[in-house]
């Protein structure tokens, strides 16, 4: 199977820009990083998932603002699993 990119993306005109969703990439225990609504810049992090006693950083690849986290504070995500849904451009 090949392996998944780190993000997927969507136009949309509504948000006035594209839809992007970002995943864990590792699975483990969810950190968040980032809150609803708050602009996000690329190369931030956005949040960590423990592995162990490893932590993973999960790092944003584009600008955009956090629409919502689709994880709580220390759930167990999969790799790849969407972690944050992002929208539009940061201002």
């Amino acid at each position: 199977m090949p392996p998944m990119p780190p993000h997927t993306e969507q136009e949309s005109p509504a948000l006035a820009g594209p839809e992007r969703v970002i995943v864990a990439p590792a699975a483990g225990l969810f950190e968040p990083a980032a809150t609803d609504g708050a602009p996000i810049r690329r190369g931030q992090v956005v949040g960590h998932v423990r592995c162990g006693s490893e932590r993973v950083e999960i790092t944003s690849p584009f600008d955009g603002q956090a629409r919502g986290v689709f994880a709580w504070p220390d759930e167990r995500v999969r790799r790849y699993q969407p972690v944050l849904w992002m929208a539009g451009r940061a201002a």
